[in-house]
């Protein structure tokens, strides 16, 4: 597995922004096409077959960040952002 870092420009103008007015951020992303723009094809049913395929793993995912941060009850008193 090799880590690549992944950038999307509305992601950081919509970070620069939530920040801008006190609010924290949390991204998470999912490559479903590593080697776009690289010279290969592209195939739209490449991108629907690799995000349905990590779907649960993401949703297990976002359950447990889901529940660490309702259970952070210091974020919710404002003291963490």
């Amino acid at each position: 597995h090799h880590a690549y870092p992944a950038l999307e420009l509305p992601t950081v103008l919509e970070t620069i922004a939530a920040r801008q007015v006190g609010l924290g951020v949390l991204g998470i992303s999912l490559i479903t096409n590593a080697a776009a723009g690289l010279g290969g094809a592209l195939s739209a049913s490449e991108v629907i077959e690799v995000a349905g395929a990590a779907a649960p793993e993401l949703a297990r995912l976002l359950a447990r960040v889901l529940a660490a941060l309702a259970a952070d009850t210091e974020l919710w008193q404002g003291s963490v952002l």
